[in-house]
């Protein structure tokens, strides 16, 4: 439940808002209040500079897109007060706006001033020109935007956009929780709480709302959508300087932050993969990543404390309390356990579950069968780690101490054979 955290901004930023606009009778009168008009370009104008200062190019253009559907919205049914081509506006938006988010999210991060940049800012560009200079069609849009498949009559009224627009949030939606590789977890669903804000904001003709809202909801939810394109940014942009890239866990700098909070008891180990340098060297430096990532599953699983990449092959574990005797108790655990199952390289024709491992297999190859019913061959490596532990005590007081001392049961560790846990006395 913590990594989802992040995602309780969004969630609750919604929550409030909704029962806010639901409970409130003043809600009509929020829309005449210049801060109010404003606060979606803001936000949008925030979230685009942070995009831009952090190099997240998705949520630039994201907030680029969102923002000329809410000021075209705005302006045709609230300053022109022509609601045909206002439908039009909602017809379109809610029919493009899901698709480029989706496009965007998944073809990554590449840039602004370059070609990558200049096609996207055009597909954003264009699909606002097209609402703005539709007067030939606009007719025909309205008829397909008013109408209504009969799945969805019951909730017509309830949101009140068109069935195709519906079909597409929810389509778009789906391909913003496919996570993309090495890209924080969280992004996606992120981007489609932004999604969920737009649909609000699409809708807020809805038979929820009071009369008098519809521009107060309008302009609310379009600021809820520039607030978690914001948070987008801040999220990644924390994942990016705290956490490992490869292996997902904490790094070196989250590490430095634990061990300036430490008081009280604690001890702090240090874990070093045995012959990494053979397996890089035998094997390739992506079978190298492969182990390290591996040994990251059973450090996740710890109960003891937490645990952080502390560099290369290196792993450092914090545990607080008074136990020590416990805590080298666990630590040996974890080695065998690592030691025990027996790691698969993955390969072209790997399959996603784990096969079987054979019995007495080290280092070797075994026969699997590949999707296709074939034989294949997968390579079995035997991973084995070493373990330095210390704790705080009047020799060791304060946590760069404990580090060093855990640092040299290591050396003693590695010395001494491998594959073992020493902890000073």
């Amino acid at each position: 439940m913590k990594k989802w955290a992040p995602l309780a901004f969004p969630a609750g930023l919604f929550l409030i808002l909704f029962v806010l606009l639901a409970s409130s009778s003043a809600a009509g009168g929020w829309s005449e209040s210049g801060v109010v008009r404003r606060l979606p370009y803001l936000l949008f104008s925030a979230a685009l500079a942070m995009g831009y200062f952090f190099a997240q190019s998705r949520v630039l253009f994201m907030a680029l897109l969102l923002a000329a559907v809410t000021g075209e919205m705005n302006y045709w049914f609230f300053v022109r007060e022509d609601l045909p081509r206002g439908e039009t506006v909602v017809f379109f938006s809610a029919l493009y706006a899901p698709v480029l988010m989706a496009l965007f999210y998944h073809l990554g991060e590449r840039g602004v001033f370059n070609a990558h940049g200049v096609i996207r800012l055009g597909i954003v560009a264009s699909g606002a020109a097209a609402i703005a200079l539709l007067p030939l069609s606009s007719g025909l849009c309205l008829s397909v935007a008013r109408t209504r498949l009969p799945p969805f009559q019951l909730v017509a009224d309830w949101l009140p956009i068109p069935w195709s627009g519906l079909a597409f949030m929810v389509v778009g939606g789906t391909f913003l929780f496919a996570r993309k590789p090495r890209e924080s977890p969280l992004l996606g669903p992120t981007f489609a709480f932004t999604l969920l804000f737009a649909l609000g904001m699409l809708a807020f003709r809805s038979t929820l709302w009071r009369p008098n809202q519809e521009r107060a909801i309008l302009l609310l939810f379009a600021s809820g959508a520039g607030a978690t394109l914001a948070w987008a940014v801040l999220e990644t942009t924390w994942r990016n300087a705290y956490l490992d890239d490869l292996t997902e866990l904490p790094g070196r700098r989250a590490l430095k932050n634990h061990l300036a909070r430490l008081g009280g008891n604690f001890a702090l180990a240090v874990l070093d993969v045995d012959h990494f340098k053979k397996i890089n060297d035998r094997y390739g430096h992506d079978t190298g990543d492969e182990a390290l990532r591996y040994i990251a599953s059973h450090l996740k699983k710890l109960a003891i404390g937490a645990a952080y990449r502390y560099g290369g092959e290196e792993f450092v574990i914090v545990a607080e309390g008074d136990d020590y005797d416990a805590v080298l108790a666990v630590l040996d655990a974890l080695r065998l356990a690592i030691q025990e199952r027996e790691f698969v390289a993955r390969g072209v024709g790997r399959p996603r579950r784990r096969p079987t491992a054979l019995p007495g297999l080290s280092d070797a190859t075994a026969p699997r069968t590949d999707s296709a019913g074939g034989a294949a061959m997968r390579k079995t490596i035997r991973v084995t780690v070493s373990i330095g532990a210390a704790r705080r005590d009047g020799r060791n007081p304060a946590p760069l101490d404990v580090l060093g001392a855990a640092d040299r049961a290591l050396y003693r560790a590695k010395k001494g054979g491998r594959n073992r846990v020493v902890g000073t006395r």
